[in-house]
């Protein structure tokens, strides 16, 4: 039986591929943890496998499509694979669910400007930069809390 605690501790240290391992030994008894999945995804992420990354999040949204978390870590896998139009849409889920989700915002920005949508970039960053200020002004958080 696996334990996740151990994935767990080798994911917060960035021990990546030992993680990898441990997440599989207990994703078989626990097929249906959503945090698992997420973190093996990123973990095959940061060690350049970003198709396997993908899997991982395809199956987190199977278990839960509202999870901001995993569209936000598909459209990063998806960017790495050169799959920009995938990834916008994977953002645009993640501001759907959570409109003042900044690393969604930037990572739009990002992709809008590899696919050519300069104008709309730069106004969706201006835009951004804008209600940051005004968090910033009213002493909010990087969450606007």
């Amino acid at each position: 039986m696996g334990n996740c605690r151990d994935a767990d501790e080798a994911f917060r240290i960035a021990n990546y591929e030992k993680a990898i391992g441990l997440y599989f030994v207990y994703l078989e008894d626990f097929p249906d943890d959503l945090r698992a999945w997420i973190n093996l995804g990123i973990s095959f992420g940061r060690i350049g496998k970003s198709a396997e990354a993908l899997k991982c999040f395809v199956r987190a949204l199977e278990l839960d499509a509202r999870s901001s978390e995993a569209w936000l870590n598909r459209g990063i896998a998806l960017a790495a694979l050169g799959q920009h139009e995938d990834a916008l849409d994977s953002y645009e889920r993640v501001l759907a669910l959570k409109p003042d989700h900044q690393q969604a915002l930037l990572k739009k920005v990002e992709a809008l400007r590899v696919l050519g949508h300069d104008d709309e970039a730069n106004a969706l960053f201006r835009d951004f930069v804008e209600r940051r200020k005004a968090q910033l002004g009213r002493g909010a958080g990087p969450d606007g809390q």
